[in-house]
């Protein structure tokens, strides 16, 4: 009996994280359902451009600046693109652009899949239990499909508070962006690399231990998916480091070292893309130093006067997070299924999460990570864990006492 109840659960749990997954692709992917193929008119400044196009051909063009960056997955998705159009044109003579845009909305839709079974597998392995992913899976699923952030913006708004109409509107407007906007691929690479950053620093190796070579491999890599990425593996390495042994890895500079490098190329490659173009309207100086000192551009827009809007914005997207990941850890407690977190786990989830928050809140002070300051993607990923393990281990703890 107890395992048929024990399957009967991972088996409803499973169901529930299909139909979670399809209900955030479609509520946080609406723009890109709705125009697909369009992937230019998602910037006002390229909305003329009508032909069909993915959204990571649209990054490798870098038509803007800090569009160059943030290319791993692109250069990687854009070329099975072209393979599998390559490919399906052996058996269509003539491939139409409803056939292309099957291909480029199935390669996105892979992308998107992949970073969530990345996050899944790596806490399975974390925990070497399927249940606790699963549920910790579907809690992160409902809270980034916007809908509680939704409900907690309209509650406040109903708070019998006197506010006027006019802030009454922009708030509405504000909340609903914030729960529906639209996520970018490069968007959905927090959901794969934070809780891979958690199993690395958790497993029995020493990362620090690592060449230089190696390290700065990984730097360049990580700068490829998303320049955040660096800095948040480097300062996560150095919190997580320090609480283990109380001193500092100065070999972890090297991941820095990475990220110079990939800057380096890419804006070498500028030449070979839009900005070398002299028939573009967004042809410019490629030379090495002009490509370098635009990618020093302070962004597209300032952040200054809205500090305090943001400030309510991230507390409300950390309640949200911080809430569901709480949730979760109750009901695997009272479920009985899984063992204590083991301290360097605990540690490593700590490390992730402090130098995630640091990151995201820190983009939006810094115009030139605007963009990263508008997407709290990661910070939800890291508080949802981190909650769960903190309200888990203390309920643990009080159950030890007793």
């Amino acid at each position: 009996m107890q395992n048929l109840k024990k399957y009967i659960g991972l088996t409803s749990l499973s169901v529930l994280t299909v139909f979670n997954t399809i209900v955030f692709l479609v509520s946080r992917n609406e723009f890109w359902i709705n125009h697909p193929g369009q992937a230019w008119l998602a910037s006002g400044q390229t909305q003329d451009r009508t032909y069909i196009t993915s959204e990571f051909a649209r990054n490798l063009s870098c038509y803007q600046p800090l569009t160059c960056l943030r290319s791993g997955s692109a250069f990687i998705f854009e070329s099975a693109i072209w393979i599998a159009e390559k490919l399906a044109e052996i058996s269509t003579v003539n491939l139409n652009n409803s056939q292309r845009v099957f291909i480029i909305l199935q390669a996105g839709t892979f992308w998107r899949l992949s970073t969530l079974l990345i996050f899944f597998f790596s806490l399975n392995t974390i925990l070497k239990n399927r249940t606790y992913p699963l549920l910790l899976t579907n809690g992160l699923l409902v809270v980034l499909s916007g809908l509680p952030l939704w409900i907690l913006g309209q509650l406040i708004m109903h708070l019998p508070f006197g506010f006027s109409s006019s802030l009454l509107a922009r708030a509405k407007e504000a909340f609903f962006y914030m729960s529906y906007q639209e996520l970018f691929f490069y968007d959905y690479g927090f959901i794969a690399l934070i809780p891979l950053a958690m199993l690395v620093f958790s497993s029995q190796k020493d990362f620090s231990h690592a060449s230089a070579p190696a390290l700065a491999s990984i730097g360049f890599v990580l700068a490829t998916f998303y320049e955040a990425f660096v800095p948040l593996v480097f300062l996560s390495g150095i919190l997580f480091y320090f609480s283990q042994k109380r001193k500092v890895s100065l070999k972890l500079v090297w991941l820095i070292f990475g990220q110079v490098i990939w800057t380096i190329c890419r804006a070498f490659s500028l030449r070979f893309f839009e900005p070398g173009n002299p028939e573009s309207p967004y042809f410019k100086d490629t030379t090495l130093g002009s490509a370098l000192y635009m990618f020093t551009s302070k962004g597209l827009a300032s952040t200054k006067n809205s500090l305090p809007s943001i400030a309510v914005q991230l507390v409300l997207v950390a309640g949200v997070a911080i809430f569901a990941g709480s949730l979760c850890a109750i009901i695997l407690v009272r479920s009985k299924v899984m063992g204590s977190i083991e301290t360097r786990t605990f540690a490593a989830i700590r490390a992730v999460s402090l130098a995630t928050s640091v990151i995201i809140c820190g983009g939006y002070l810094t115009p030139k990570f605007v963009e990263l300051g508008r997407q709290s993607l990661g910070l939800t990923v890291a508080l949802v864990i981190y909650s769960f393990a903190v309200t888990y281990n203390f309920i643990d703890r009080q159950k030890l006492k007793l």
